[in-house]
């Protein structure tokens, strides 16, 4: 079935970073003046603490949905639950609410957290925010991908049982690559989203892009740091778009249809939800 989506294609996150990118050099150029030769360092702390946040989460919480996946798709009623459980929970709260849950809540059982040789972790600003983080974007990843994969037609599932494929088999070869198709642009919402939900960090202590910036702003009472930290992340996030788009381009190049001017991206087949 032909996709009657509009085509787009990368130019929208490359105009982006662009038009960041041009934005934080006219503003680190607007006066001779400008504190941002002392601060550039700060700043550039607070852009890998960013990265490093975004990253670690991410790639943490893409295996731990993968465990969530498994689990919601279990025959074993334990274990479904579970794994519904958590992705209800981490997705039906704000993630504000859940870091202050965890950033404070732990204080309050340090005694019984010292008890179990856990404080160490908990103590840690950066722990509680990469721990909330993974855990909150576990669970959408694992809802989008275990959604896909309920979404393909059931004879897939049949079709790899008469040819005697192991159910791992059946995850990896049959399902997963379908479904990553159906899953990639809700994913790669999910992981621009995270880009902007790593500025949360701030709230607990954790000196990343936009905690540096407010710092900063505290200290010399300039504004345009606050836009210097906007035109970053939108230069983060037009690059991580990019990335992604390449990423779908990969997935659908075998769906390109023989006819010309068919895009890849329209070839995509729609499954029955």
């Amino acid at each position: 079935m032909i996709s009657d989506r509009p085509v787009h294609g990368p130019r929208n996150s490359v105009l982006i970073a662009a038009l960041a990118l041009a934005g934080f050099v006219a503003i680190a150029l607007r006066s001779p003046n400008s504190d941002l030769a002392e601060t550039s360092g700060l700043l550039l702390d607070g852009f890998w603490m960013t990265l490093f946040i975004w990253t670690a989460s991410c790639s943490a919480g893409a295996l731990f949905a993968g465990i969530l996946v498994a689990g919601d798709l279990s025959g074993i009623p334990a274990l479904r639950i579970l794994a519904r459980a958590e992705i209800t929970f981490f997705r039906g709260t704000p993630l504000i609410a859940q870091l202050y849950l965890v950033y404070y809540g732990a204080g309050e059982i340090s005694r019984f957290l010292e008890s179990i040789n856990l404080w160490w972790i908990f103590k840690s600003p950066i722990s509680c925010v990469i721990i909330v983080f993974v855990l909150n974007t576990a669970a959408y990843q694992a809802h989008v991908v275990a959604g896909a994969i309920r979404a393909l037609p059931k004879e897939q599932n049949d079709a790899a049982r008469a040819l005697g494929l192991s159910a791992r088999a059946t995850i990896f070869k049959v399902l997963l690559p379908q479904a990553m198709i159906i899953a990639i642009r809700p994913l790669a919402n999910e992981v621009t989203k995270m880009v902007k939900a790593s500025a949360i960090a701030s709230v607990v202590t954790v000196l990343d892009l936009l905690g540096t910036a407010r710092m900063i702003f505290n200290e010399t009472l300039d504004y345009s740091f606050f836009f210097i930290a906007a035109c970053v992340y939108l230069i983060l996030i037009g690059t991580v778009r990019i990335a992604m788009e390449g990423l779908e381009h990969h997935l659908l190049r075998h769906l390109a249809l023989t006819a010309p001017g068919t895009s890849r991206r329209q070839a995509a087949p729609i499954y029955p939800a």
